[in-house]
């Protein structure tokens, strides 16, 4: 399935091996943009629990820290300069539902900890982001990231993918709404489909009152 925000598709040839420190010069430990302050999927609550270990600087509607939409740039160059990881939250926990919130920072220099329904390895390459779900508690995955934050080889990792894949410019992605566009267009045979069955019934997702997803954004 493609994503609707974005892909990644792997390099022709790779790019040279370089030495660099991703986390040179980073003085901060997580960031997180929001606006949306009571998601279904409880990444709030989660981000609550996560704070008893670490520091999360939260800006936007639901914070004092504020970096707003029309400096976006700004606030992507400064996410980049100065954290090591970015809280790539989902506010709906549903099968295949992943958006720009992963793709936007996976263009950056900072790692994403992922927290929603989807196979992200279907959209990601490996070890270029951290599954928050992978973990069986909130404080393990909070164990992982302090790890992380003091072994600069074992962050760096998280990096390599560059090497071999990138993402695409808008051109690029926006050829798959063209190409729907024209199949719209040219093909005049009738379908039906039962979308409630597709969007609801088949998303399969979850709350922050399903019992594995409660345990883990409260800590137990």
């Amino acid at each position: 399935m493609l994503p609707w925000y974005s892909y990644v598709y792997r390099r022709r040839t790779p790019l040279e091996p370089t030495n660099r420190n991703y986390s040179a010069g980073k003085s901060k430990f997580a960031a997180w943009f929001v606006s949306n302050c009571n998601t279904i999927g409880g990444r709030d609550k989660l981000v609550t629990t996560l704070r008893k270990w670490i520091e999360v600087d939260q800006y936007g509607h639901c914070s004092s820290l504020k970096c707003e939409r029309k400096d976006e740039k700004k606030c992507y160059a400064m996410l980049a300069s100065d954290y090591k990881f970015y809280f790539s939250f989902e506010n709906s926990l549903c099968r295949d539902y992943v958006t720009e919130k992963l793709f936007n920072i996976l263009r950056l220099d900072v790692i994403p900890v992922v927290y929603g329904s989807a196979n992200y390895s279907q959209h990601a390459p490996p070890h270029s982001y951290i599954d928050a779900l992978s973990f069986p508690t909130a404080k393990a995955l909070a164990d992982y990231l302090i790890y992380l934050n003091n072994n600069d080889t074992a962050y760096n990792e998280y990096f390599r993918w560059k090497r071999f894949h990138r993402l695409p410019g808008w051109s690029k992605v926006a050829r798959s709404y063209c190409d729907m566009c024209e199949r719209l267009h040219t093909d005049n045979s009738t379908k039906v489909y039962n979308l409630k069955k597709w969007f609801v019934d088949d998303s399969h997702c979850k709350s922050k009152s399903s019992r594995d997803i409660s345990s883990f954004i409260n800590g137990f």
